[in-house]
């Protein structure tokens, strides 16, 4: 004979007679003396070969049936809901950082009035001749040319004074700020004068140089005897302009003379120098020559006749030859020039990164550019100077990189050259994305802070020439007008955590534990929780199993403390990508341990790691004993340690719980099967018989139990399907003064909903104890009116099978007990 278990209410009420068996007191406690019933109304007994089964048990969504190992189970299963680290975790609002400000450059502009060179001037020459006085007699008047190497001589003896130097007076041209090399003359005059006051025909340079070269050179000019030769000025303008060199701050100035000779006699204005053969002379006039020759004492005879040609000797006293250099340097235009810049030193600028709570960062790779997270750097110079700007903005913590066997191996620091053109701005834009956040290529050290820093330099080069603007220079200097930096989004970040929060772990509660199992306590319980874990950074779990009644403020929970495994590095014996594997860790719990598998991959069948401890707080037994009516999973997870956080890593998984029935009874339950079975109207023959001949009638019946639950079989009857589980429980009242309250939420979804407002009790054995009373006959009553009753014919014992391992509650069918 089988049985048939059903936790919940029917739902229809009919007028038929049902008939329910009860399985009562599964404490094995004897049954009372029975007697043969004996029917006063025509009815047939169809319990006959009749089967009831466990099956009905198994008749919802938490209690199943092992078929291969006959056992029945409770099996919880549910998913563990995808959860990762939040994707803004990765996303830095740079707008809380207190945004940058363009570090200030210490260059001071630079003005500077133009020079003024006061006139400058030859100290005046003369050149006497004494030996124009020597010839100047009342014997001659004309200078012969045998006696120009005398006159050669004077000029040579006077070399001495016709070169010099002319200082040049830079008072109040010195500057810090610019050291002049060469001044540039655009308006001004230079005047050369000669006098010859010599009665021979000169030719006559000038030449004026500063630091050896040219800068004023007169003509080759002859002046003829006793001229003043008309001045020679050179005019200074823009298309004349002219280069003194500062750093040579004089002039040097030679007069070079030559006599011309071949410019004498009469034909030139000159006169002819003649001589006596008798007298030792260098010159005499024709009639000094014809007077001196007659009166030679001696009477010889002498001879006067005509040498040479020469030149006429007006004045002796006068005799000198006189030259006169002036400049008047109206303008300067420009200059040449060094700027003396000293470069300023630099601090570097220092942006911090918020802080993510629980996170430091010792490596972060960042992303691709996006609309909202560019991951850029803009910064805004203007070169105010005449020369370009080379400018190097270094980041000490950005990194590139290479792959090294597929894995990114940091190289040298990000630097960005810049050239800035004079008088114009450059707007740089420095992308970061696909560049490493990190202290230094190797470094595990975390990072708090972007680090910039930027060399200046200016290009050196040669002296520039500067131009003056109505009389003045004006030098600008660079400055950076902005450095900005954008929200920055990170493709994945090496970290070292510190009891990071992770979304809470949560799994819809499992509902709908029947409530006919009330009174019993499980033996055991296997719980198995599969984690799959994307997040490459040691997730601790502290899970729980909370057990829940309603209107009972007791719970019982259940911990789970272990390590879910994470793809990072060699873990485990290992060997994970950076960012895209995923490891699989089970977690097995029953009564006495805990036991934790890593495996490398989801696909993995072998564990490269198994951890196994004792449970030493309360198990999942005792919660299942606690007997609730709801259970969640949840808790929370901890990420702690160093790895990798990548976005839209998750972690998730799905749990299963299997209780087979091995139950140890506690006290007495009761169990309903499912399916009534109604006692049909006999025929009218049979009635007929019954009637004249039945006056007593037997029951036989064999129970043949393959199960492990042993107990009393009670026979139910009732004009309704409603059997309540509490019937045993019901006290003669009001339903609102019964000893407990009892789950009636079934009735209301009758129609119509059933009213009951009061009860009347029939116990088997009014003396018995109120734990141990049984119903004999139970009304229910609304408004005074019997809606339904429930009374037990009789209870029949029968025993356990003793072919079950008890361990896991596997039983032999082929041995059972018959009762």
């Amino acid at each position: 004979m089988k049985l048939f278990f059903k936790s919940l209410y029917k739902k229809r009420v009919v007028s038929t007679l049902f008939l329910y068996l009860l399985i009562l007191n599964c404490d094995f406690e004897s049954p009372q003396k029975w007697e043969k019933p004996t029917w006063y109304l025509p009815m047939t007994i169809p319990l006959i070969n009749e089967t009831y089964t466990f099956e009905g048990l198994v008749d919802s969504a938490i209690i199943f049936s092992d078929s291969i190992n006959n056992v029945i189970q409770i099996v919880f299963s549910d998913t563990l809901p995808k959860n990762g680290i939040p994707d803004e975790t990765f996303n830095i609002d740079m707008s809380s950082s207190g945004g940058l400000s363009a570090p200030e450059l210490s260059f001071k502009e630079i003005n500077y009035n133009a020079p003024e060179l006061p006139p400058i001037a030859m100290p005046p020459i003369e050149i006497p001749n004494p030996a124009f006085n020597n010839l100047l007699t009342e014997l001659s008047s004309c200078f012969p040319p045998s006696m120009l190497l005398d006159l050669q001589n004077v000029i040579n003896d006077a070399s001495d004074s016709m070169v010099g130097e002319i200082p040049i007076d830079t008072t109040g041209m010195a500057s810090d700020d610019i050291s002049i090399k060469k001044i540039i003359i655009t308006e001004g005059t230079m005047v050369w004068k000669v006098t010859n006051n010599w009665s021979v025909p000169i030719k006559v340079v000038f030449e004026l140089k500063n630091a050896g070269k040219d800068f004023f050179k007169s003509p080759s000019i002859v002046i003829k005897p006793y001229t003043i030769a008309d001045p020679y000025t050179e005019i200074i303008n823009n298309n004349n302009n002219k280069i003194i060199d500062f750093e040579n701050p004089s002039f040097n100035y030679s007069v070079s003379v030559s006599i011309i000779d071949t410019l004498s006699g009469p034909d030139n204005g000159g006169c002819e120098v003649w001589s006596c053969n008798l007298i030792d002379y260098p010159a005499l006039d024709k009639s000094r020559c014809d007077e001196k020759c007659i009166n030679i004492p001696g009477g010889q005879v002498a001879e006067c006749t005509t040498s040479a040609d020469g030149w006429t000797i007006n004045s002796g006293n006068a005799e000198k030859l006189t030259f006169e250099f002036n400049a008047n340097f109206t303008t300067i235009g420009a200059i040449v020039a060094d700027i003396n810049i000293p470069i300023p030193p630099t601090e570097p600028i220092s942006i911090d990164i918020p802080a993510m709570e629980g996170i430091s960062i010792t490596r972060a790779k960042f992303d691709t550019t996006s609309a909202n997270y560019p991951n850029q750097f803009t910064i805004d110079i203007s070169n105010g100077f005449y020369k370009d700007l080379n400018m190097t903005m270094s980041f000490s913590n950005i990194f590139n990189y290479e792959l090294d066997n597929n894995e990114p191996k940091l190289t040298e620091a990000l630097t960005v050259p810049m050239v800035i053109k004079p008088g114009e701005t450059l707007k740089e834009i420095i992308n970061i994305s696909e560049k490493f956040l990190a202290y230094g290529p190797d470094s595990d050290q975390p990072v708090e802070s972007i680090s910039i820093s930027y060399d200046i330099g200016i290009d050196s080069g040669e002296s520039d020439t500067l131009n003056f603007v109505d009389g003045k220079l004006s030098i600008g200097m660079p400055s950076i007008n902005e450095i900005d930096i954008t929200n920055l989004r990170l493709q994945y970040i090496a970290a070292v955590t510190d009891t990071l929060p992770f979304p809470a772990i949560e799994s819809p509660p499992i509902s709908g534990i029947p409530d006919g199992f009330a009174g019993f306590e499980f033996y055991d319980i296997i719980m198995q929780i599969e984690f799959y874990n994307e997040i490459g950074i040691p997730v601790g779990l502290e899970m729980e199993l909370l057990g829940t009644k309603a209107g009972v403020l007791d719970t019982k929970k259940v911990l789970i403390n272990t390590q879910i495994g994470a793809p990072y590095e060699e873990n485990y014996g290992c060997d994970f990508s950076t960012t895209g594997d995923t490891a699989k860790t089970i977690i097995k719990l029953n009564k006495a341990s805990q036991t934790t598998e890593y495996y490398c991959s989801p696909s993995g069948t072998e564990p490269s790691l198994v951890q196994v401890i004792d449970v030493t707080d309360a198990s999942i037994v005792d919660l299942m004993n606690f007997g609730p009516e709801n259970i969640s999973v949840g808790g929370g997870a901890l990420i702690d340690g160093p790895g990798i956080l990548a976005p839209g890593a998750q972690l998730w998984g799905e749990f299963i719980l299997i209780a087979p029935l091995a139950f140890i009874f506690k006290e007495p339950i009761n169990i309903i099967p499912a399916g009534a079975t109604a006692m049909a109207p006999m025929d009218p023959s049979s009635s007929s018989q019954v009637d004249s001949a039945l006056v007593e009638a037997g029951l036989n019946v064999i129970i043949s139990n393959s199960s492990a639950l042993g107990g009393s079989l009670s026979l139910l009857v009732s004009d309704s399907t409603i059997f309540p589980l509490f019937l045993d429980s019901l006290v003669t009242g009001s339903w609102v003064d019964q000893d407990y309250i009892f789950n009636t939420t079934i009735w209301d979804t009758l129609n119509p909903p059933l009213k009951v407002d009061s009860i009347y009790f029939q116990s088997i054995d009014p003396n018995a104890a109120k734990e141990d009373r049984q119903a004999l006959k139970v009304e229910f009553y609304n408004d005074s009116t019997l809606q339904f009753f429930v009374g037990r014919m009789f209870d029949l014992s029968f025993s356990a099978t003793d072919s079950v391992e008890y361990n896991l509650g596997y039983i032999n069918p082929d041995f059972p007990e018959l009762n």
